[in-house]
């Protein structure tokens, strides 16, 4: 090539040479003209490395997601990262390459290599994401801590809070809040709208783990009008998706670092100064002592030493976050295939009802062996994977499913292509509980992990359980219900980010027939205070 060194990309082919002689005579335009000549010129070139020498280079996937981060951005912003990647990845194979950094895999194998601890292997970290949902606290948040081995001494002084024995020792303030969510769908539900029972399974559930937490529930089960705290909550993750798409530009992250906007940090401080004041107080209130809950756990933990009242309120603001949402969002859908599949709902009810003389003496332990009632929750998580687009992480130059992925890619396993996939699944598209009941099924088990695995899997998952089965059991004992409007795939209707933003899911709710005479219809109604 001599002196004429071409860079021939697609049908253009332009000599640097000339490129520079162009700019000496200032022939381009002017200066702003020429800002972007370079601006495109450089683009040019970032494209093509991306696309022949960059180390992912050789894994497939959507050109637009090689070249820059608008595929990532444009799939997670909308909230559609759950179907268009599995799109994605019907289309290029088991790995995908869905931004210039980023890869996804969807294979049970992937699911130990990233996320398990292996004798000889690097450890892979969680990315700068997790900071993002740390809500404006000076220490992250646990379920945010990257370093191995700060989380894992943060993790032991949860353990007593999240054992099954905490967990039982609690379960009255479950269903103490319960008997107003009850009293609430009730009211609510007899009107021809009827009620949103995903909406007010998220109120539940921010209620309940409100009161564990923080001593005193959010009061978002006591109306029907908006609740504070409960829309701060909720908008946090995807926000959080918005910022990280954001922070993928140079000059966005710029922007968003120094001119994050006067009321968003409004928000963000008062969620602080409220949270650490609420458990500030809890911890002075002498009644505290002998109320069983996550505070009074973690005050007579000799390994909470040390913890300062912000790192202790950090903590519990992200079990709120973490907990509340993700098991409000499995239940909406256990109600809504329950409704469109009878059988299987009277199914439940005769496993159930049986059990109990009345709806209040329904508790957890009795209901832990029920088999199909456990059956419809792992095929909920199936469907509805608390975390649909995938927990990423940070490759320490490791092999995943026997692909080398260089130090620094940003990776994770894809739920909602795994829990979908028919190579893994018969019928994944349809809700079937007895595929877990089943000895001689051929679904692969390990394509489904709700609750992760390894050192970061969820810790809350015995409290999530006991929540599922007793929030189902009781309201299929006391009611019945029936969808106000046709819906023919409510998974595939929500949003997905890192969670789920979920559509309504209105069901009309009258008392069931057999169960008039309970004692919790001889109760005062509910009131939208």
């Amino acid at each position: 090539m001599g002196n004429h060194l071409l860079i021939q990309i697609a049908p253009i082919t332009l000599s640097l040479e000339r490129f520079a002689q162009l700019l000496q005579e200032n022939r381009i335009l002017g200066y702003p003209a020429l800002c972007v000549s370079l601006y495109v010129f450089y683009w040019i070139c970032l494209s093509f490395y991306r696309l022949t020498f960059h180390p992912l280079a050789k894994y497939p996937g959507p050109w637009l997601a090689a070249v820059s981060p608008l595929f990532y951005c444009w799939v997670f912003a909308r909230g559609r990262a759950g179907p268009e990647i599995k799109a994605a990845h019907d289309k290029y194979g088991p790995v995908v390459r869905i931004a210039p950094n980023d890869l996804s895999f969807a294979t049970p194998t992937s699911y130990r290599d990233i996320y398990t601890k292996q004798n000889g292997r690097g450890t892979f970290i969680k990315t700068e994401f997790y900071k993002q949902i740390s809500m404006g606290f000076e220490t992250v948040g646990f379920a945010s801590e990257d370093r191995v081995d700060v989380h894992a001494k943060q993790r032991k002084l949860f353990a007593p809070v999240f054992s099954a024995q905490g967990v039982r020792a609690y379960e009255h303030l479950l269903l103490s809040t319960m008997e107003k969510f009850l009293k609430q769908i009730e009211r609510i539900g007899k009107t021809d709208e009827g009620v949103d029972i995903a909406e007010w399974f998220h109120r539940l559930l921010y209620d309940v783990t409100a009161d564990l937490a923080f001593g005193e529930p959010s009061g978002a089960t006591d109306t029907s009008g908006d609740n504070y705290w409960l829309k701060l909550v909720n908008d946090n993750i995807n926000i959080a998706t918005y910022v990280d798409c954001a922070c993928r530009f140079a000059v966005f992250k710029f922007l968003i670092e120094n001119f994050t906007p006067k009321r968003a940090l409004e928000a963000r401080d008062r969620h602080v100064k409220w949270s650490i004041a609420t458990t500030g107080q809890r911890i002075l209130d002498p009644r505290r002592e002998g109320r069983p809950d996550m505070l009074t756990y973690l005050l007579e933990n000799k390994n909470a030493e040390g913890v300062t009242l912000d790192e202790m309120t950090s903590h519990l603001s992200q079990i709120i976050l973490a907990g509340g949402g993700t098991t409000a969002i499995v239940l909406g859908a256990m109600i809504y295939f329950l409704i469109l599949n009878p059988e299987m709902l009277q199914r439940v009810r005769d496993e159930t009802i049986h059990l109990f003389n009345n709806s209040d003496e329904i508790k957890a332990p009795a209901l832990a062996k029920c088999e199909f009632l456990t059956a419809v929750i792992k095929e909920g998580l199936r469907m509805m994977p608390p975390a649909p687009t995938g927990l990423p992480r940070y490759s320490p130059g490791e092999t995943v499913d026997g692909h080398y992925v260089p130090k620094g890619t940003q990776v994770f396993v894809h739920p909602w292509t795994l829990t979908r996939s028919e190579k893994y699944w018969k019928n994944a598209w349809t809700f079937n509980p007895e595929r877990w009941m089943d000895p001689n099924s051929t679904d692969v088990k390990e394509a489904a992990m709700p609750f992760l695995l390894g050192p970061r899997q969820c810790i809350g998952q015995n409290l999530a359980w006991d929540q599922m089965r007793v929030i189902i059991t009781k309201i299929f004992y006391l009611f019945d219900l029936e969808l106000v409007r046709d819906i023919k795939d409510w998974p595939s209707e929500c949003g997905t980010f890192l969670t789920w933003s979920t559509t309504p899911l209105n069901v009309r709710v009258k008392p069931r027939e057999g169960a008039l005479s309970d004692p919790f219809f001889a109760r005062p109604p509910a009131k939208d205070e």
